[in-house]
This record gives C-alpha cells, sequence and structure tokens, in this order.
C-alpha cells in the first residue's frame, strides 16, 4: 500500500472512531448494540452448542418433549409478568432521570410483588392441572406429565430474571441487562449438560434436562439480583416508597394485550400447535430450526434492546428528527446484519440441521420460512412496533397485532393439519408480512416516521 493509501486509511479509521464516540443518535445506538451484539453472539452460540448437546444426549422424541414443555412456560411467562418489563424500560428510565427516587422504590417493589405472586399461582396452578390430567398428556408422550411439572418451577424464576433484566435495561445498562439471561444462563446450562453427558448408565429425559435448565436460570437470576441492587442509585434506598398504580396499569394494559398476541404469533405458539396438530418429533423437528433462528431473533433484539430508551426519550422530548435518524440507524444496522445471516439460514440451513442428526434435516424447508419471517420482523414490523409501545401509541398497536394474532391462529389451524410443519412456519410469514404492512403504515401516517428507513 503506497503512502497516501495509507494516510486515507489511517484518516478513515480515525474518524469511525470519533464518530463512535461522539453523542450522535446513530453512535449512541452503534456503541450500545455493539456491546449488547457481542453478548447476544457469545450467548447464541453456548445457547446453539448446548441444545444441540441436548438434542443428542434426549433423543427426537425426548427432545420434542423438552421443545413443547418449554414453550407452554414461555405462553404462561406472559400472564405471570404482566407486561411490567416492558413497563419497567418505560418507567424506571423516566424516574431515575426526573429523580422521583420514591415513585422509583415503589414501582419496584410493586412489580416484583405482582410478578412473583402471578408466577407463583401460575404455576401451582399448572401442577394441579398436571396432576388432573396426567394420564390424558401421558397419552402424548409418557415423560410430559413430568416435564411440565418442572416447567413449573421454572416459571417464577424465570419471569423474575426477566423483570431484574428490563430494569438494568431502563438503567441503560445494556452489557448488564444482557449477561445474566443471555450468557451466564447458557453457560451453566452447558457445563451441567456436559457434565450430565459424562455420568454413565443414566437414562436422560426431557424433565432431567429442564431441571438442568433451572439450575442455569437461579445462577443467573442470583448475578441479575446482585448487579440490579449495585446499579440503582444510592437515593432509592433510602426514599420513601411511592404508588402510582394508576399511572403503571394505564401503561402495563395495553401492553399485557400486546405481549398476550404477540405470544401467539411467537415461536413459542409455533411449537404447541406443531406438538399437538402432530407429533412431539415434529415437535422437535420445528423446535431445532426454532434453535437455529434465534441468532437471528436476538440479533434483532440486540438493536432495538438499545433503542427502546431512546425511542421514549427521543419521543417524550418532541424530537421527530432525530426519531427517525433513530430508525434509519435501526435499519441500516438490520440490513447489515440481520439480512444476510437470514439468507444465509435459508440457503445453508439442512447443513446446520444435520449438526442435530440426520433425522432433523428435512426441517430445512421450515428453517428458511421462519428465517424470511424473522427479516421481515427485524427490518420492519419490530422496529414499528416498538415505536408505537414506546410512545402514546399502545392501544392502536394492540389493536393491530390482536388482529394479527387471530389471524395466525386461523392459518395456523387451517394450514398445519393439511401441510404439516411447514404450513404452520407459512402461517408464521404470511402474518409476519401483513403485520409489518400495517404497522409501518400506521407509523407513517400518524407518527410521520418512516419505517423502514435508509435515506435522510
Amino acid at each position: 500500500m503506497s503512502e497516501p493509501e495509507r494516510t486515507t486509511s489511517g484518516a478513515g479509521v480515525q474518524a469511525a472512531r470519533e464518530w463512535i464516540a461522539s453523542s450522535g443518535i446513530g453512535a449512541r445506538l452503534a456503541r450500545g448494540a455493539g456491546r449488547a451484539l457481542v453478548i447476544t453472539a457469545t450467548g447464541a452460540v453456548v445457547s446453539f452448542a448446548a441444545q444441540v448437546g441436548l438434542a443428542r444426549l434426549l433423543g427426537q422424541e425426548a427432545f420434542g418433549v423438552y421443545m413443547l414443555a418449554l414453550s407452554w412456560m414461555m405462553i404462561a411467562q406472559l400472564f405471570a409478568k404482566l407486561e411490567l418489563d416492558t413497563t419497567s424500560v418505560r418507567f424506571v428510565g423516566a424516574y431515575v432521570a426526573e429523580r422521583r427516587y420514591g415513585l422509583l422504590r415503589g414501582y419496584l417493589a410493586r412489580s416484583r410483588q405482582v410478578v412473583l405472586a402471578a408466577g407463583g399461582l401460575i404455576a401451582t396452578v399448572g401442577i394441579a392441572g398436571v396432576l388432573v390430567m396426567t394420564d390424558r398428556l401421558a397419552a402424548k408422550h409418557d415423560g410430559l406429565p413430568a416435564a411440565l411439572v418442572v416447567v413449573c418451577g421454572l416459571l417464577p424464576a424465570f419471569t423474575l430474571l426477566t423483570l431484574n433484566g428490563s430494569v438494568l435495561q431502563g438503567l441503560q445498562q445494556y452489557a448488564l441487562a444482557q449477561l445474566p439471561a443471555n450468557l451466564v444462563r447458557p453457560l451453566t446450562f452447558g457445563v451441567l449438560l456436559l457434565i450430565a453427558a459424562l455420568i454413565p448408565g443414566v437414562r436422560w429425559t426431557a424433565a432431567h434436562g429442564l431441571a438442568l435448565n433451572l439450575a442455569g436460570v437461579l445462577l443467573a437470576l442470583t448475578v441479575a439480583e446482585r448487579w440490579r441492587a449495585r446499579q440503582l442509585p444510592a437515593e432509592v434506598r433510602t426514599a420513601l416508597p411511592e404508588y402510582d398504580v394508576p399511572a403503571w396499569r394505564r401503561t402495563a394494559a395495553p401492553l399485557f394485550l400486546i405481549s398476550v398476541s404477540q405470544g401467539f404469533l411467537s415461536s413459542q405458539a409455533d411449537v404447541l400447535i406443531v406438538g399437538t396438530l402432530l407429533s412431539v418429533t415434529d415437535a422437535a423437528i420445528y423446535g431445532a430450526a426454532l434453535t437455529l433462528i434465534q441468532p437471528l431473533t436476538m440479533t434483532w433484539s440486540a438493536v432495538t434492546f438499545v433503542a427502546l430508551p431512546m425511542i421514549a426519550d427521543l419521543y417524550a422530548r418532541g424530537d421527530r428528527a432525530r426519531l427517525q435518524s433513530l430508525v434509519r440507524a435501526v435499519t441500516v444496522a438490520g440490513l447489515l446484519v440481520v439480512l444476510p445471516m437470514g439468507l444465509v439460514l435459508m440457503a445453508g440451513g439442512g447443513l446446520l440441521l444435520r449438526l442435530y442428526g440426520p433425522e432433523y434435516v428435512p426441517g430445512h424447508g421450515v428453517l428458511a420460512v421462519l428465517a424470511a419471517a424473522q427479516v421481515v420482523v427485524g427490518l420492519v414490523g419490530g422496529v414499528a412496533g416498538f415505536l408505537m409501545t414506546m410512545t402514546a401509541h399502545e392501544r392502536e398497536a394492540a389493536w393491530i397485532i390482536g388482529i394479527s394474532a387471530v389471524a395466525y391462529i386461523v392459518l395456523a389451524f387451517s394450514l398445519t393439519p393439511v401441510y404439516g410443519a411447514i404450513g404452520t412456519a407459512a402461517a408464521t410469514l404470511l402474518t409476519a408480512v401483513g403485520r409489518a404492512i400495517a404497522l409501518s403504515v400506521y407509523v407513517r401516517r400518524v407518527m410521520g416516521i418512516r419505517v423502514p428507513a435508509v435515506r435522510a
């Protein structure tokens, strides 16, 4: 390389460093998303390796039971957390910025009480339901009742872990918010799984796998609790708790409706439909495809994870120009990262599924359709949805997403019996496209923000 070329290259690197260190919207997003992506990518690799190891340790049927039981827990979690995690991102950041420490202490205490009470109640009812329906559940698979009992114990701990992560996110501690759930938990699970694989003569079941998962969640929860306590302003500990329950309820209620609707649109609902209408073997293949989709989902989540409190802040300031700049930065980040990952999964998914075993390769078509759906969500639907839920448009978002959920259920129950798991995946893709169009049209016409946006 000639001297002028080296000079130009050095100047470009220096300019990039100065931009990243600046206080602009794109630079702030890049710094936060960069750290989040490192954690996400590492956690995704560890989680994928652990899932592959678990699938091989359990066998296809038991792995299908594991995925089915875990999906039930993720749906139940929607009702356990009551969307207080998203509400925390809004109120924690606002109370800290406004130095309203009494309200912050009151909110933290009350949200914790509600989540633990709801999670405990659902877990208790769930265990009772399993005991009553043991014979019917065992007819599906003899390992299903025990697996469901374990996930009932997993539910309260996992829900509290999610809430703690959202509190740290509201405090803009993005790395600390992601580390426990996205790295500590899968790493602990992977280590325990490796130890389990070395024990000879044991017939491992889905319940055993879920118990190892519970151990990882408990360790991650311990870490998250300590970090949460350390990051809170010192004034919170001495402030008298104040409770603005009506305001919290007004915010959480429409978000909860959105969350429930999105739950029916989620991959976990896919597994439940496949496992119920088809077989646990089909659920295992679908679950393997979903595990491969996770890095894609976690990548765009890492970008929007950083953007959420920034959206709320810019909207509160009435700074529409910078809000549009933020959307543009998120869109560009998605194009650079999400789109290539989606194309790789669509083209080479069969090779990746073979890591689980040759019996999982038929899931390549499902994987390709799900990857396309996540690209649509990452580039359009997710950004537009968060723009509405982080501002004053929660109710409108609830209507759009709720109608999408109904459409998905109709499509999934119509297509799955006829076309199998690929029909379920197709229902997910069609609904994702329709939802993305509706959300982006609303955001542009009512809020004056273009989604997606690649130009100034």
